[in-house]
């Protein structure tokens, strides 16, 4: 892996699209402390786009493979290799965020 890197190649999962490559080089985790959400406000979100679990790309994915768009955008940053850390005081939900 270390000639790859040396060499120019990224990791096989495409760090290059996530804009990663430096965290996959060295062995660095990224984490998503709220990786659901966040406030709406817009210093922090583009409050033109719909909230992320109303986004109808999240929602017809997941309706295709019978999940929430929750547990949809959970998988993506997980496939990613992301440590995702989602909370919730909703005991349904917080269920959900485990399958």
């Amino acid at each position: 892996v270390k000639l790859a890197i040396d060499i120019g190649y990224r990791h096989i999962d495409g760090a290059f699209v996530y804009y990663n490559e430096h965290e996959v080089q060295h062995d660095i985790v990224i984490v998503g402390y709220s990786p659901i959400g966040t406030c709406r406000d817009e210093s922090w979100v583009n409050v033109s786009s719909p909230p992320l679990l109303e986004d109808p790309l999240l929602n017809a994915i997941g309706k295709k493979y019978k999940k929430t768009a929750a547990q949809v955008a959970l998988r993506f940053n997980v496939q990613r290799g992301v440590v995702v850390i989602p909370k919730s005081f909703n005991p349904e939900r917080i269920n959900e965020n485990f399958q």
